[in-house]
């Protein structure tokens, strides 16, 4: 199976980073993957067997949204299955192969976060839990066709905080599109500090989620593509 692998990346991530890229040398099979990483920060990424392609873009409005970053990364893909994911997120042993044993299809890991200590800590998503849509996607693997049909993610969110996640999971649901969360595969979520974010804009960004889903958008005019 050849696969893009989009996380957006920082500077500040790059240390997370590696450690993630460790664990894909372990258990990468195909020289098919590439790694594609948008950014506002870094120009180039290397890592001794790894294809990585950093696509930098430019944003600085004073508050942050990843949703232009995941459609570049999307734009810039050479493959159609794509695994959506951040840097800090490390897959277990088995997700490649766990992948590639179900075949074409749109799949997210189970996942849980990691104690300082590197313990397992809470849980952050699965089948019974936080599991209605495939919106909180730790790591993922999505067919693009169904990624391109919903238009990516909606870059109105550029002027707020957080929220683009979920609502890219309500629209793919009202798209009729399928998905499973898989018990066997697991992600863990690196410990790290983590902003609070802005308190205002993330109120701006879940009142238009909640605009979204009353207007039963599918495809927002500014994703994947820009639509009149």
């Amino acid at each position: 199976m050849k696969l893009s692998i989009v996380m957006p990346c920082e500077k500040d991530r790059v240390p997370l980073l590696e450690k993630t890229l460790q664990r894909y040398s372990e258990i990468i099979e195909s020289t098919e993957v590439e790694f594609i990483l948008p950014s506002r920060s870094l120009t180039e990424m290397s890592a001794p067997g790894f294809n990585i392609k950093v696509i930098p873009y430019i944003y600085d409005e004073g508050v942050f949204n990843c949703s232009m970053a995941l459609n570049l990364g999307v734009k810039n893909s050479s493959y159609e299955n794509i695994i959506i994911t951040c840097p800090e997120v490390i897959p277990a042993p088995n997700v490649l192969k766990v992948f590639k044993e179900k075949g074409r299809g749109n799949y997210l890991c189970t996942a849980y976060d990691l104690m300082p200590d590197g313990s397992i800590g809470p849980l952050l998503v699965s089948k019974d839990f936080r599991g209605e849509t495939p919106g909180l996607y730790f790591l993922a693997l999505f067919k693009k066709e169904d990624i391109e049909f919903i238009n990516g993610w909606d870059e109105g969110f550029m002027g707020g905080y957080a929220w683009e996640d979920s609502e890219y999971g309500d629209r793919f649901i009202r798209a009729g599109l399928s998905f499973e969360i898989l018990e066997e595969a697991l992600a863990y979520h690196q410990y790290h500090k983590r902003g609070i974010g802005d308190t205002k804009m993330y109120y701006v960004n879940e009142t238009k989620k909640l605009k979204n889903d009353y207007n039963e958008i599918i495809r927002p005019k500014k994703g994947l593509h820009y639509e009149k």
